[in-house]
């Protein structure tokens, strides 16, 4: 699995599934967004000097997953099903790479129990608190003690 960045799938990410698979193995890069005006794909690759959209689109994006923990693992490992059904994979033998918020999700899938026998990030982040304030001056991630309070969490 080629996990993207926190700006959802592009072409680097595609490429590298594809580099994956001429080297012999078989890759899938996954996409976690769904398609929304505010955020769509043509967002993900901005020409120079409109990132302000792309960023604030594709965090919002990224925030709904962290915000959604067990929605997120179940997404994972469908990902990781579809995956395994492919003829060219034995199944049980997987792996997973990812840029940061890709990163994350490798270590998110680890925490899960997925069957995986690899994960390689990339500048992965380690925890996976959301936004508190997402697009503001005071924007920061959410402490331990808001996450209990306030994100269903998924059990490690």
């Amino acid at each position: 699995l080629v996990h993207p960045n926190y700006a959802g799938l592009k072409q680097f990410d595609v490429d590298q599934a594809a580099f994956l698979a001429r080297v012999g193995y078989v890759g899938l890069a996954v996409d976690f967004y769904r398609e929304v005006p505010e955020y769509t794909y043509e967002d993900r690759n901005p020409p120079k000097g409109k990132n302000k959209k792309h960023h604030l689109g594709a965090f919002r994006l990224m925030d709904e997953l962290l915000r959604t923990p067990k929605f997120w693992r179940r997404l994972l490992g469908a990902y990781l099903d579809a995956a395994n059904t492919h003829p060219a994979v034995r199944p049980g033998l997987a792996g997973a790479i990812g840029y940061c918020f890709g990163g994350q999700c490798c270590l998110e899938q680890v925490r899960a129990g997925h069957n995986l026998q690899a994960i390689v990030t990339f500048h992965g982040l380690l925890q996976s608190r959301p936004f508190v304030n997402l697009g503001q001056k005071n924007q920061r991630r959410m402490t331990s003690e808001e996450f209990v309070g306030e994100v269903d969490g998924a059990k490690n």
